[in-house]
């Protein structure tokens, strides 16, 4: 019906490639959005026909079902990455929703712009960021975010609006997009000028700090779980249990990874699935991990911090296609 319809729609196509897990069945239908009005023509059609659609980002947060998606998937690649403004304190950065993480913070190092020193080494795209609100070292996307200009469903017709980031509804790892139907297709960050050498400083130390805990060529979709908020919890479960908790009261949030850590599940493996030794909140593919060897640690995990300490673990990653 699709492949008729649009002659750029692909069928079968193996999702797994598509991940940074290398984990995922293939899509039924698959398909590269360049241009924003021919997405709108294929999402119209989809809402017709009642097809579903899932926006693939870069693939470095997600965990797509050994099933695959049985309807259309949309990988948008509408890379639009430059400076839009030259004022002496700060400069506005614009990028298409498809464009890379690691290519918006080499440009902001290019021209000196200081902001996203954290964000160095992170995967995926600007749209996936925004959405999941990604972040590092205390630092979140939101917090350089000036504008997102989204597709909007609105009485059935996709529209085409700017928000601010008042708008966004932006938490921690949470955003307005992992509630609604709007598809994020471009970004305005806006950064402060900085002296090149400062911010390389910064980043080298961010770097290294990520390499004392993670690998770059782990197959992996990044932390799992995330970070408990206090005020979500029980302390006293915790006090009890004699682990000092002031730090957590002075930080807002406990560490997912340090919860793990506690219940020595370090290398907890299930089928080639397995928590990494360096980093709890972490789970990587050894090689041959199904969707269901993940999924079935990840639940593992959950209940023995939720047997432990009476904290229930939300998932950071999202499933697709379950």
């Amino acid at each position: 019906m699709l492949t008729q319809k649009f002659s750029k729609i692909q069928q079968n196509i193996n999702l797994a490639e598509y991940t940074t897990f290398k984990i995922g069945g293939p899509a039924k239908y698959f398909y590269v959005a360049e241009d924003k009005d021919d997405l709108i023509e294929v999402l119209n059609f989809c809402l017709e026909n009642k097809i579903p659609y899932f926006i693939l980002g870069g693939g470095s947060n997600i965990l797509i079902s050994d099933q695959g998606f049985g309807g259309l998937v949309i990988k948008i690649i509408n890379n639009n990455l430059k400076i839009i403004n030259q004022d002496e304190k700060s400069k506005i950065i614009q990028a298409g929703a498809g464009d890379k993480l690691a290519n918006v913070v080499g440009l902001a190092l290019q021209n000196e712009l200081s902001g996203l020193e954290n964000f160095i080494g992170i995967p995926g795209t600007i749209g996936g960021a925004v959405r999941g609100n990604a972040g590092a070292y205390l630092k979140s996307i939101s917090d350089v975010l000036k504008s997102v200009t989204v597709l909007r469903l609105e009485n059935g017709d996709w529209q085409i609006q700017k928000l601010t980031p008042k708008e966004c509804n932006f938490e921690y790892r949470q955003s307005i997009f992992k509630a609604n139907q709007d598809i994020i297709w471009q970004v305005e960050l806006e950064l402060i000028s900085g002296n090149k050498e400062e911010i390389l400083a910064k980043m080298k130390e961010y770097i290294l700090k990520r390499q004392q805990v993670q690998s770059p060529t782990w197959l992996s979709a990044g932390c799992v779980f995330i970070n408990p908020s206090v005020q979500n919890i029980d302390l006293l479960v915790l006090e009890d249990q004699g682990y000092d908790v002031a730090r957590f009261k002075e930080t807002g949030k406990i560490p997912a990874g340090w919860l793990i850590e506690q219940l020595n599940l370090k290398g907890k493996t299930i089928g080639q699935a397995q928590v990494t030794y360096e980093h709890a909140n972490f789970i990587i593919n050894l090689g041959q991990a199904t969707a269901d060897d993940v999924l079935k640690l990840i639940k593992f995990v959950q209940e023995q911090v939720k047997n432990k300490f009476k904290i229930n673990l939300e998932l950071e990653i999202e499933l697709v296609g379950f």
